[in-house]
Order: C-alpha cells, then sequence, then structure tokens
C-alpha cells in the first residue's frame, strides 16, 4: 500500500507542477504574443505533450488514485484524493481541455475567426486548468496526510 501510495502522490504532484506552470507562466506568456503566434505556439504544445513521460504521469494519476483507494478500502482521505483526480482532472481534461484543444487544432490561426477561437480558448482553458492545479494539488496533501 505504501508503494502505492507514493506513485499516486509522486505522478498527482508531477501533475500539480505542469498545471501550474500552464497557469502561472505559459498562458500568461501566451496571452502576450500577437493571437496567431500564440494559437500556433499552444498547438505545437499540444502536439508535443502527448508523449510517453507525460503520459505516465497523466495516465498513472488516475489509475494509482483508483488503486488507492480501493485497496485501502475506501480509506476518507485517499478516497478523496482519487475523487479530485479523476474528477477534476482526467474528467475536466477529457470534457473540456481536449475538445478546446481539438477546436484549437482545427482552426487556422491566421484567419479572423481563428485569433476570435483563441481569445474565448484562452481565457476558458485557464480557468478550467487552474481547477486542474487546484484538485492535483488537494489530491497530493490528501496523500500526504494519509
Amino acid at each position: 500500500m505504501t508503494a502505492l501510495t507514493v506513485a499516486a502522490e509522486t505522478t498527482t504532484a508531477v501533475l500539480t507542477g505542469l498545471f501550474f506552470t500552464f497557469s502561472a507562466v505559459v498562458m500568461p506568456a501566451l496571452a502576450k504574443r500577437p493571437p496567431a503566434e500564440a494559437a500556433d505556439t499552444m498547438r505545437q504544445l499540444n502536439r508535443t505533450i502527448v508523449n510517453p513521460l507525460f503520459l505516465l504521469a497523466f495516465l498513472g494519476a488516475p489509475i494509482t488514485a483508483a488503486a488507492v483507494a480501493v485497496v485501502g478500502e475506501f480509506a476518507l482521505l485517499p478516497t478523496i484524493a482519487a475523487v479530485l483526480v479523476v474528477g477534476g482532472m482526467l474528467a475536466v481534461t477529457a470534457m473540456v481541455n481536449v475538445p478546446m484543444n481539438n477546436a484549437l487544432e482545427a482552426s487556422d490561426p491566421a484567419t479572423t475567426a481563428g485569433q476570435e477561437l483563441w481569445s474565448g480558448y484562452l481565457r476558458r482553458w485557464t480557468a478550467w486548468n487552474h481547477l486542474r492545479t487546484v484538485a492535483c494539488l488537494g489530491a497530493t496533501v490528501l496523500y500526504a496526510m494519509a
């Protein structure tokens, strides 16, 4: 159980740092760039992030979170952590961020429509990313407390 909890805590902490970096650094920097350039850069980031190291943390966090909750017979803190990871990170990513990324990928940042899409995307994507950051941070703290 200890090794599983450490794996859950570690993968979730990695995601906390990643999401925090996007919220605190990447998205504010992109907001200062011309819309077409910023959208194109975000499209490249979205393509690049899907790699084995990212997927290890991104898929490892919810899998180990669920396993810790089940193996721990649904003890309170690990179960809340699992809900935060699966609901606040995985579900938000799948239901909000990925569809937004797909729409951005399908757009042409050089057009007026593409630039308008970027403007809404920047605000909305960042807000939902803040939620993912807080959910992962909360889960990481709960694992430490458990």
